[in-house]
């Protein structure tokens, strides 16, 4: 819990699995297995998602707004912590702990496939998803 490694990734995942739910229109406070949503999907549809489809489904999500934000004049410059979360708290359940950013950003860029330069989507990376995007 109180590590840098793994978090970049984590929080990725757990974005894309969000994203999901928004573009289903779920609520975000179900206590809903992935795996029941996955065939719940199914019955609603028709089709033959796996956990896979629909995780991929929030990453195309969150590279959409990504590419949105960018057109937006948001870059990764952009992407820092409140100030009052890189201050130690001694007398805090975290034992003076101070997140790197810059570890879980690199991180979560390369989950991403992600420029760790400039926070846009590599070509690689919307190739997978499907997307045709020119900056």
């Amino acid at each position: 819990r109180l590590e840098n490694e793994g978090k970049g990734t984590t929080a990725a995942k757990a974005q894309d699995f969000r994203a999901f739910f928004d573009s289903v229109m779920m609520c975000h406070f179900a206590i809903v297995p992935p795996q029941k949503i996955v065939k719940l999907l199914n019955l609603a549809s028709g089709r033959s998602y796996s956990l896979q489809d629909i995780l991929k489904i929030g990453t195309r999500s969150v590279t959409m707004k990504r590419i949105f934000n960018l057109r937006a004049g948001l870059d990764f410059k952009s992407e820092r912590l409140p100030k009052p979360l890189l201050i130690p708290q001694a007398d805090s359940v975290t034992d003076d702990f101070v997140p790197n950013l810059d570890v879980q950003l690199k991180e979560y860029y390369e989950y991403r496939k992600w420029d760790q330069s400039t926070g846009k989507p590599t070509e690689e990376a919307l190739r997978e998803l499907g997307l045709d995007y020119n900056y």
